[in-house]
């Protein structure tokens, strides 16, 4: 199991820890950070990218490291091109926005206006509505400058808190010229373009995501700003139905706000389980199953931190059954085989995993042992050597797995395959009882 590191929460995606990921490329993606940058480099007009990618595939971790390697000082991070990041830096300045903390706003002219005026004034770490430390005077002068004279500060002198005073300007008249110039005296101060990203929009509710985008469309027009989107497009499209009808072309509504599309190749499993500290590829079965469950079941990154979490919580009880297995096939397929393979249905298929714990699953475990030559050697090692031999013992395993899930017994069978029957089914009870830690709101999305 996972023992030097742990699971990625979204909390611990700090500098340091983005820094460990790029120097380290754990998941494998810094050559398409490279190119994305490049792609970046050369847009000059205002521009809607997208980052598409299905839920759990590691959009969140490559957009916050998009984020990182806009003020990274470092030469330490393998397969980037140095002159391409440098080029990025010298262009834009980067501002991260999570669309999904934020859909509580009614109107996402505020929340964007809100974010970007609180990062302009510098007051990040005092309570999001004081703003008790900002003289009269100087509010004043703020106000005027950020939005070229537009806003009348005679009206707005009392405003008590920035909702209030971000209120005030998405109601002038003006609102377009006024957000213009809020953008330009904001990149001034920059002296860059604005590379606006947008997480986590396919998580917001339909209103407000359908809104944001509609608002991006028709107000942030400035040919300073590259807005960058990351959010599974699938998934959107469906939210577009949920405000405008099932009927409604949602891919095509789509494609009228995005100037591209960037899709997120997959990453590999063996990588991102070796970073996070497994022992892969070492000959011990606990350690190479997982990952051949993983590879398998094409596990997002997403279901990986969950399912070595969730295998974490009975590894300390499997390691007191060790004098049970030894000898014992039945006991060694249980413990190293169909636990895993079950932990790892239950976080990716539910249907599939109480057919399989519920002796309905041998087209499943079948289909497992065409690419685990892991289990194959816990029945015969040198059965993986030829077709015939691999067949003979995926057959033998099958009807392990029959007896253990379903009681079917045969003449000779002895006192381990019941005791091995119990055995599973104490598992699988804890299994059903637990939960799985990591869920939606503790994990990294995408």
């Amino acid at each position: 199991m996972i023992k030097s590191k742990s699971v990625f929460r979204e909390e611990e995606l700090n500098d340091a820890a983005l820094l460990e990921t790029l120097i380290s490329n754990a998941i494998g993606r810094n050559q398409q950070l490279d190119t994305f940058m490049g792609l970046l480099n050369s847009i000059n007009k205002n521009a809607v990218l997208t980052i598409d990618g299905g839920w759990g595939s590691g959009k969140t971790i490559f957009v916050r490291q998009l984020n990182f390697l806009s003020t990274l000082d470092s030469t330490d991070v393998s397969k980037l091109n140095l002159t391409s990041l440098e080029t990025f830096q010298e262009k834009y300045t980067t501002y991260y926005f999570n669309a999904w903390e934020n859909d509580f706003h009614e109107d996402p002219l505020q929340s964007i206006l809100f974010n970007l005026i609180n990062d302009l004034w510098g007051v990040r770490e005092r309570t999001a509505d004081s703003l008790t430390q900002i003289s009269s005077g100087l509010l004043d002068s703020l106000i005027k400058t950020t939005s070229m004279g537009l806003i009348d500060t005679a009206h707005i002198r009392d405003a008590k808190n920035i909702t209030q005073l971000v209120d005030s300007i998405t109601t002038a008249t003006e609102r377009k010229k006024a957000v213009d110039d809020i953008i330009n005296n904001y990149l001034d101060l920059k002296g860059k373009k604005l590379l606006f990203i947008i997480d986590e929009l396919d998580r917001c509710k339909p209103t407000y995501a359908v809104k944001l985008l509609e608002v991006i469309k028709h107000y942030y027009t400035n040919d300073k700003i590259v807005f960058l989107m990351s959010t599974n497009n699938q998934q959107l499209a469906h939210t577009v139905k949920k405000v405008y009808g099932e009927s409604f072309d949602g891919t095509g509504y789509l494609s009228k706000f995005y100037d591209l599309v960037f899709n997120l190749p997959k990453f590999k499993p063996s990588e991102y389980i070796t970073y996070l500290g497994a022992k892969v590829n070492n000959g011990y079965w606990k350690d190479e199953v997982p990952l051949e469950v993983a590879n398998t079941l094409s596990l997002s990154m997403r279901e990986i931190n969950r399912y070595y979490s969730s295998l974490g919580l009975i590894e300390h009880y499997l390691s007191n059954e060790d004098r049970f297995t030894i000898g014992n096939i039945s006991a060694q397929l249980v413990k190293y085989v169909f636990i895993p393979f079950a932990y790892g249905l239950r976080i990716h298929n539910l249907d599939d995993y109480h057919s399989f714990v519920n002796g309905k699953g041998e087209d499943m475990l079948r289909l497992f042992c065409k690419s685990s030559n892991t289990a194959i050697r816990i029945i015969n090692r040198s059965a993986a050597s030829t077709d015939t031999a691999r067949q003979e013992a995926t057959d033998e395993m099958v009807l392990m797995y029959l007896k253990i899930t379903t009681g079917l017994r045969e003449d000779g069978d002895n006192y381990d395959i019941q005791e091995s029957k119990n055995h599973f089914d104490r598992v699988v009870l804890l299994m059903n009882s637990s939960g799985v830690i990591d869920d939606d709101d503790g994990a990294i999305e995408d």
